[in-house]
């Protein structure tokens, strides 16, 4: 029942009932699933002159090693360019264009593709129409904000089909016939990625802020007063309030005695 646990939305639907295990618990446990085995990245972002920079750094998984992310953030460019990606594992740079509406309810995107070992250049295109979702197939992100500096980022995938009871009863005079069907369903949950993203434009502010919760630095000499043992005695002889004003109160005392 291994092969199940590996089988698309589509052909998980329609597994058979001769097909299903004998055992409820290993039936159970091939429909429905939890996968947690994420490819680790790291992401660097930094505005500058009208882009977001970026730099991705993937620890874990088939798409190991960097790649360099320019996306525009306002302008005309924006408006035709969504973002371009330099990847060091695939060693190619792709170029995607912005979603263009095509009449109201079709949008095409284009992608221009260079590879570097082949020295080959190729354009592709998508066209989608705004209903273009898998009823069976749910993708989604979920951020984690730790500070201004770093969030944390979880992709998961669910592939699902909800269990579903359907019958028909039959009545006539000889005789009554009742028909009931059940699909147990399926429901298969993965997560794929986990990324850890660092905002370089909140460094700044963040560091300010970190600063600030430290305690004042003391005044110079007071931390020798401190640590001289002598030094209290004097003080305390002298009524001081803290340590610099006691030292001054007592030679002042000391020269009018004289």
């Amino acid at each position: 029942m291994q092969e199940d646990r590996a089988l698309s939305g589509d052909e998980a639907q329609s597994l058979s009932y001769s097909e299903a295990s004998t055992d409820p618990l290993e039936d159970f446990l091939n429909r429905y699933s939890f996968t947690f085995s994420p490819a680790y990245c790291l992401k660097v972002r930094k505005s500058a002159s009208g882009a977001i920079v970026g730099l991705n750094l993937t620890l874990t998984g088939p798409q190991q090693g960097v790649a360099l992310k320019l996306k525009p953030c306002g302008g005309r460019v924006q408006r035709w360019v969504r973002k371009a990606v330099i990847s060091q594992p695939n060693r190619d740079i792709r170029l995607y264009s912005a979603k263009i509406g095509i009449w109201k309810y079709l949008h095409v995107q284009f992608v221009g593709l260079h590879d570097f070992d082949s020295h080959r250049t190729s354009l592709s295109w998508k066209i989608k129409t705004k209903w273009a979702i898998d009823q069976h197939s749910i993708l989604n992100k979920q951020k984690f904000a730790v500070n201004e500096l770093l969030t944390l980022r979880t992709h998961s995938k669910i592939q699902h089909n909800m269990p579903e009871l359907e019958g028909s009863v039959a009545v006539s005079r000889q005789q009554r016939d009742m028909d009931t069907n059940f699909e147990r369903g399926y429901c298969h949950i993965t997560i794929p990625k986990v990324e850890a993203v660092i905002n370089l434009d909140n460094l700044r502010r963040y560091a300010s802020r970190f600063r600030g919760r430290q305690p004042a630095p003391l005044p110079v000499g007071a931390e020798d007063a401190g640590s001289d043992p002598d030094a209290d005695s004097e003080l305390g002889s002298c009524g001081g309030v803290n340590r610099i004003a006691g030292i001054h109160v007592c030679a002042v005392r000391a020269c009018s005695m004289m």
